[in-house]
């Protein structure tokens, strides 16, 4: 598996750090997680073809994890090179987020509608899983940030990654990463001043060991947050490698 980061930031307006956004590229399939604001032009710099993603993942429905979500369905009848596309885009989002979707196409009206033929919608419950064709093993945890939020991990070729989205640890959590070679946290706040609903460097870092996961990825970093003070206070908890997540780093899994 690949991880290009989209966008490591938050929903502050920032030039070198694009809103929520990962592309994962895991073995023929090309997925997005989130698509926070700036996500599609990262996504078109990092040289891959749009036309090419199988999915997009959503963790949960705040703006900074879904605004280019419309011009990227919108794109789906109205570009010429993604409507073109012989398969179906395929949208994941908690079962909590169906009515959320269907009042967003009811503002845009039929230029959200592309039809089941170009995008088709998979709503999971936490707990949910499947395996692709391809051998992509998807799973999900209920996270406690919104109630439509969840995380998801992705099993390819013995390799394990799991997104966090947004949310503080919760029962079951470190079960869920228990031994992944990838952890994308959130870390909106810093140890010294958290941000409510979210994770906090040190309780990344306690997560990433209890769970004996190899690799911690700090991500979603407000300006409040310095990378360097946040991989050291993760670093407190976790003895595994640490890393400051910035827009267009690509990681082998």
């Amino acid at each position: 598996m690949e991880l290009t980061i989209l966008g490591s930031g938050s929903n502050e307006l920032r030039k070198e750090r694009s809103s929520a956004a990962y592309l994962l590229a895991a073995g023929e399939d090309l997925l997005m997680l989130d698509a926070g604001q700036g996500s599609l032009r990262r996504f078109l710099e990092t040289g891959h073809d749009p036309a090419r993603l199988w999915a997009i993942f959503l963790s949960h429905h705040h703006p900074d994890h879904i605004a280019d979500l419309v011009p990227l369905v919108f794109s789906l009848q109205y570009d010429q090179h993604m409507a073109a596309r012989k398969e179906p885009l395929l949208l994941f989002a908690h079962k909590e987020m169906e009515d959320f979707l269907s009042a967003l196409e009811g503002v845009f009206g039929q230029w959200l509608k592309p039809g089941p033929e170009k995008l088709q919608k998979r709503f999971f419950k936490p707990g949910d899983s499947l395996e692709t064709a391809s051998g992509l093993k998807i799973s999900s945890h209920q996270m406690d940030h919104l109630p439509s939020s969840l995380a998801w991990r992705f099993e390819s070729i013995g390799k394990k990654l799991v997104y966090l989205g947004d949310g503080p640890n919760n029962p079951g959590l470190a079960d869920f990463c228990q031994g992944a070679d990838l952890v994308m946290a959130h870390c909106a706040g810093s140890d010294e001043k958290p941000k409510k609903g979210h994770m906090f460097p040190a309780m990344a870092g306690e997560l990433a060991e209890t769970a004996k996961v190899k690799k911690l990825l700090l991500s979603h970093l407000y300006r409040i947050v310095d990378p360097n003070l946040a991989s050291k206070g993760a670093g407190k908890y976790f003895s595994g490698s640490i890393i400051e997540a910035k827009d267009l780093l690509c990681l082998k899994i």
